[in-house]
Parts: structure tokens; C-alpha cells; sequence
């Protein structure tokens, strides 16, 4: 008589999931979903950090020398379209936003949203040093509000 066969081991987290196979499709999908989700967020939050920074020199050094694909997205919008302007070689935000990415993330990793997420974090908290000295207000800082009213060379540009 033969032996009942025993059955085959699963791992803990096949053991936790229900019917214990691979999650379904749709909950795969969900899942690549909410990275491509992040990754679009980081990638707001790191352009409007850019754009809140152009015009310092530091910050200008460093896309110069590092990031020159990013020069052209980090760019206000243009007031009578409501469009971004094309970079100077022409290209649109889009195609300097794939450059960079593939770049910066050699190989199959350019196109994975954890991995572009992960480098718009990295490039945001390495700008956190430069915006400080415009965010943290010292001894004897003028407001906006105090600039506004003594006018000068101090109002700088004009705040909406």
C-alpha cells in the first residue's frame, strides 16, 4: 500500500494570503497602479521645488552639472497658454523627463516606478539644503509684508 503524500510546504506569506497562491491579477495590478501613482506624485513635489528654486546660483550649479535634463522642465508655466515652453533643443517636459530618468536609472530600471520614485526623493531631499536658507527666517529678517511696505530693492519680485 502506498503512503498518502504529504503536502508540499508553502511559505508564511502564502500561508497568509487566501487560497494560498500568487494574489490576483487585478490586486497585481492595483498595486503597479499605486507606484505609478507615487511616482507622479514624487515627481510634482520635486518639480515644484525646482521651480520654487530657479534663479539660485547653487541650485543652477547643480542642474548645470548634474541634472541639465530637468534645466527645461523646471520652468514656470507660460501665462498666455498655460502650457510649459519646449526647452531650448526643443524637446517637450515629457521627453527631458524620460532622458533623465533613463540616465540617471541605467537598464531596465528606468521604466520600474519604485526605483523613479525613490531617485525624485533623493534629488528633492538633496535641494531641502538650499531651500533652508530661504524657508528658515534669521535675526532680523524682513517679512514679505515688511518689504512690500518700505518698497525697494528688498520687494523683489512681486507675490500673488
Amino acid at each position: 500500500a502506498r503512503r498518502p503524500r504529504r503536502p508540499r510546504r508553502r511559505s508564511p506569506a502564502a500561508r497568509r494570503r487566501v487560497g494560498g497562491g500568487r494574489p490576483p491579477r487585478c490586486q497585481r495590478a492595483m498595486a503597479a497602479e499605486a507606484a505609478e501613482d507615487a511616482e507622479e506624485v514624487a515627481w510634482e513635489k520635486l518639480i515644484v521645488k525646482l521651480v520654487a528654486l530657479r534663479g539660485d546660483p547653487e541650485v543652477e550649479a547643480l542642474l548645470a552639472e548634474k541634472h541639465q535634463d530637468l534645466i527645461s522642465c523646471a520652468v514656470p508655466l507660460d501665462m498666455a497658454t498655460g502650457e510649459l515652453p519646449a526647452g531650448p533643443d526643443g524637446t517637450t517636459m515629457a521627453e527631458a523627463r524620460e532622458n533623465w530618468f533613463r540616465r540617471k536609472l541605467r537598464g531596465s530600471q528606468s521604466t520600474d516606478p519604485k526605483e523613479r520614485r525613490k531617485l525624485c526623493k533623493m534629488l528633492a531631499k538633496a535641494l531641502r539644503k538650499y531651500a533652508a536658507k530661504y524657508e528658515d527666517a534669521g535675526e532680523g529678517a524682513l517679512s514679505a509684508c515688511d518689504a512690500l511696505k518700505e518698497g525697494g530693492p528688498q520687494e523683489g519680485p512681486w507675490i500673488c
